[in-house]
């Protein structure tokens, strides 16, 4: 056999010490390697050299690696998505992954942020119920979660009218209000009732006619109402999502415009004709009163007497007096302008009856003419009666002075 040097035995040794450590490292579970931080193919025992020492050290090492229990709690969780979009009304599963995966005991609790979002089951089965945001999260027995963010969106078209009226020969635009950038089509089931056409804000789109119905890449089209009826406009997505609008047209004329309103000019002062004024008991006097500027909006007078019993006042600014005293008379305008003027009511004075004068006799009316008498003859003269005569007063019919002109020196008298 060979004989051998002791160099030699030792370099064959180191040889074998390598190729031994390179087998079980290469033959242990990936795990077991992992965990084997400590293992290296050369000096272990840190002393300068690689010997047999270093060798039972690294066997050791395994020993202890492959007799070792495997953790018995979960290390971490992770979500298949962190993020999610789903359609309202769809379901997506997410998938939890646990580390280390040979647990035996891998429960996890499922929970959502908003329920009214979104929700999901214990099998991690996410639900869409309304457009929003939340967080799915899942959570292990000993506190170890992982989230997702769900986004929930509405691709159900909605327009923005679902039903109109219209008079014949009235225009409207109708458009999604949900949907960008997405070509739609758009036709009117009775194109004789109804018609479409672009809106005059997309007039420089390109688009494509048919018999009924226009293809557009923007949201809206504007509907000419033609004649009496009812229809329906109707748009389609290139997925066939649809919505529809029901178009009612009566054939009256449309209401006239409003004429706009005239600028209000606000009264700014109002003047009496007077300021005071004394008045008898059964006395009227109107007022007049001045408002400026002249061309004020509202004219609107309102009387106002201090005391209804004294005078009263009408509409157009007649005082009526009715009783000794004192009141005040008050012009108010809509916009609360005033004016007042003060009134001095007295009695009426009484004047004493005239005595009726005598009416001289040439202007007293003649006496009326009696019937002739017969005369009588001296032989028929009754007799005059005995005692004493009694004459009848007689009136003057006239005086007469027998001077109508006198002159006089002083001391003298005349008669």
């Amino acid at each position: 056999m060979f004989n051998l040097s002791k160099k030699m035995k030792i370099n064959i040794t180191k040889i074998l010490t390598i190729v031994i450590l390179s087998t079980l490292i290469v033959t242990l579970p990936q795990s077991t390697y992992a965990a084997s931080n400590s293992i290296k193919l050369y000096d272990i025992n840190k002393d300068g050299k690689t010997n047999f020492s270093d060798l039972m050290l690294i066997m050791q090492q395994i020993y202890i690696n492959r007799n070792s229990t495997p953790s018995k709690e979960v290390i971490s969780v992770e979500l298949n998505k962190t993020s999610l979009e789903i359609e309202k009304g769809n379901k997506e599963k997410l998938e939890a992954k646990i580390t280390p995966e040979n647990l035996s005991d891998k429960k996890l609790t499922w929970k959502s942020e908003n329920t009214d979002i979104a929700t999901v089951d214990d099998t991690g089965t996410v639900e869409a119920i309304e457009e929003g945001t939340t967080q799915i999260t899942v959570q292990t027995e000993n506190g170890k979660s992982a989230s997702c963010t769900i986004m929930v969106i509405n691709t159900e078209m909605k327009l923005n009218e679902t039903n109109i009226e219209l008079n014949v020969g009235e225009t409207k635009e109708i458009y999604v209000e949900n949907m960008k950038d997405e070509p739609l089509i758009w036709s009117s089931l009775d194109p004789t009732i109804v018609s479409i056409g672009q809106t005059k804000s997309e007039e420089n789109v390109s688009v494509e006619f048919s018999d009924n119905s226009i293809v557009t890449i923007n949201r809206g089209i504007e509907i000419t109402a033609l004649k009496e009826g009812t229809t329906e406009i109707e748009v389609k997505t290139s997925y066939n999502k649809t919505a529809k609008c029901t178009i009612t047209v009566k054939n009256t004329e449309p209401a006239p415009e409003e004429e706009p309103k005239p600028e209000t000019v606000e009264v700014t002062e109002i003047q009496l004709n007077k300021t005071e004024l004394e008045l008898t008991v059964g006395d009227t006097e109107k007022l007049e009163v001045t408002i400026t500027p002249e061309d004020a909006t509202d004219k609107t007078i309102t009387w106002t007497s201090s005391d209804t019993n004294i005078a009263e006042i009408s509409e157009d600014g007649t005082i009526t007096a009715k009783a000794q005293g004192n009141i005040t008379i008050t012009a108010t305008t809509s916009n609360n302008k005033q004016a007042t003027c003060t009134i001095t009511i007295k009695e009426a004075e009484i004047t004493p009856p005239t005595q009726d004068t005598p009416t001289p006799p040439s202007e007293q009316e003649p006496a009326p003419e009696t019937p002739d008498t017969p005369s009588t003859s001296p032989e028929q003269t009754t007799p005059p009666q005995e005692g004493p005569s009694v004459e009848e007063p007689v009136e003057a019919t006239k005086i007469t002075l027998n001077e109508t002109k006198i002159e006089l020196v002083t001391g003298n008298t005349t008669k």
